[in-house]
């Protein structure tokens, strides 16, 4: 991988630890949990977005894909922030985003983006994984349009479970942090 990745995600992570709320809350899975990453106040954060970026496109550097996305919400400033940091590196490649559900006007479409076409080789993203069920969402979406997921990653691992779900999709993942790190 890259030289700069430790440096990169020690930085990372001392960012993350300071968006860690503790503290009763429910978790978009429904789960109730005694601490919360909002990961969007980093991911929407100039820093925060480029070394997420950067640890990605490590992460992806043996991995042959055609485009990256994930479900809205969690996955959207990170497709951005990906599609521009590889168009830097003069490396393009198209984003998506999959919708909650499709719309009910225009195009009626459920992903947005470049189209996807049957066949293409994707990467799904999402900021923090809990049971795995959005990236399970979005490999659903993609497989139906005839693509194959060929990684799933994710900046935040709760370790309760997404790992051993995405798997069993037959998809290889991975996390640049995991809960057992941050706390």
């Amino acid at each position: 991988m890259n030289d700069k990745k430790p440096q990169l995600k020690a930085e990372l992570l001392k960012l993350v630890r300071g968006v860690v709320r503790r503290g009763k809350v429910t978790l978009s899975s429904g789960a109730v949990s005694d601490f919360y990453v909002d990961l969007r106040l980093l991911t929407l954060n100039p820093h925060g977005a480029y070394l997420v970026a950067n640890l990605f496109q490590a992460l992806l550097a043996q991995t042959d894909y055609d485009a990256i996305g994930g479900l809205t919400m969690g996955a959207d400033p990170i497709v951005g922030a990906f599609c521009y940091h590889a168009y830097l590196k003069q490396q393009p490649i198209n984003g998506f985003i999959i919708r909650k559900s499709a719309k009910e006007h225009g195009t009626r479409k459920s992903i947005e983006g470049p189209t996807i076409a049957a066949g293409s080789r994707v990467v799904i993203v999402d900021d923090v994984v809990t049971s795995g069920a959005s990236i399970a969402t979005a490999y659903q979406a993609v497989s139906d349009c005839g693509a194959k997921v060929v990684k799933a990653l994710a900046v935040v691992d709760r370790e309760e479970g997404a790992a051993e779900r995405v798997r069993q999709l037959g998809i290889d993942y991975a996390a640049i942090l995991t809960r057992s790190e941050i706390l």
